[in-house]
């Protein structure tokens, strides 16, 4: 019985050492499973941080996409207008051109009013003299050529007012002809580099497009991962709530052990006082006993 006793008290602090082996290893797994869960929320949370600056930024990015295409459209309709000024520039050098081709025409008519003039007034002078030669005959004749004559320097002095003016008109002709091709020679580089700015406009728009595109990605995948992460969390938590619950239930039935471990020690102790007292027993009645072979005393 002590034997035994002693081998179920061995037996029972064993288990003991078991069990709080297995209470020890529980709250480390429930300590562990409440930083776990900490390190995820914290990640979670910085996950939610990152989907909502993505979604900041996706909405930056829309504004953007929104204010380029504006610049497009006005940059379009810029360019439109300059071509249409640079046609009208163009139509206009063609009428200058032809303007400053009727110029020389008339200019060619005044030289040659300016020659037919001269050429009267020649003949004026000569019927002059003719007139003189004639005497009185020829009085009438003079006044006639002297008016001829006075009418035909008019008219050169006219040819010539009008040879004049039609070189400065010439001249003011051909400045604006250079103002009109210098200007449509700006216009030209103005909507080159207006057509420029629309494609890179068209450019900035398809860039912040897929900007947008991948912010709205990053976003839906954050939220995805923040979803994932919640569940994670909760998971965790409810393995810690069962860490905690086995460390506690642990924690009971470990020192139910020790107290059947004391209960075990309390009755090897009574086992070894009953085995001495069964020795001392033992040797008592050994006293008393008889022998076969020797006569009862009186």
């Amino acid at each position: 019985l002590s034997s035994s006793a002693q081998e179920i008290n061995v037996a029972g602090e064993e288990v003991v050492n078991a069990m709080e082996q297995i209470s020890r290893g529980a709250e480390n797994q429930a300590e562990m499973a409440g930083k776990s869960s900490r390190i995820i929320h914290d990640m979670a949370i910085s996950i939610e941080l990152v989907a909502k600056r993505a979604r900041e930024a996706s909405s930056a990015a829309r504004e953007t996409s929104s204010a380029a295409l504006r610049g497009k459209e006005l940059a379009n309709d810029s360019l439109e207008r300059m071509k249409s000024i640079l046609e009208n520039f163009d139509a206009a050098g063609r009428q200058f051109m032809e303007f400053t081709e009727k110029l020389q025409r008339v200019g060619k008519i005044a030289d040659f009013i300016g020659e037919i003039a001269r050429q009267t007034n020649m003949l004026a002078l000569n019927a002059s003299i003719e007139a003189a030669r004639a005497g009185e005959y020829g009085k009438g004749f003079a006044v006639v050529a002297d008016e001829v004559r006075k009418l035909a320097d008019g008219t050169g002095k006219s040819a010539e007012d009008i040879i004049e003016l039609i070189h400065a008109i010439r001249e003011e002709s051909r400045l604006v002809q250079q103002a009109i091709v210098e200007s449509s020679k700006h216009i030209n580089e103005g909507r080159k580099n207006v057509d420029v700015t629309a494609g890179s406009f068209q450019d900035i728009v398809q860039t912040v497009l897929e900007t947008e595109r991948k912010a709205n990605s990053i976003a839906d995948l954050s939220h995805i991962q923040t979803e994932g992460a919640g569940k994670m969390v909760q998971a965790v938590d409810e393995f810690a709530k069962m860490a905690r619950d086995n460390a506690a239930s642990t924690e009971e039935v470990s020192s139910a052990t020790e107290q059947q471990v004391v209960a075990m020690q309390e009755m090897t102790r009574a086992a070894q006082e009953l085995a001495g007292l069964s020795e001392t027993l033992l040797r008592s009645v050994e006293c008393f006993t008889i022998s076969a072979d020797e006569p009862p005393k009186p």
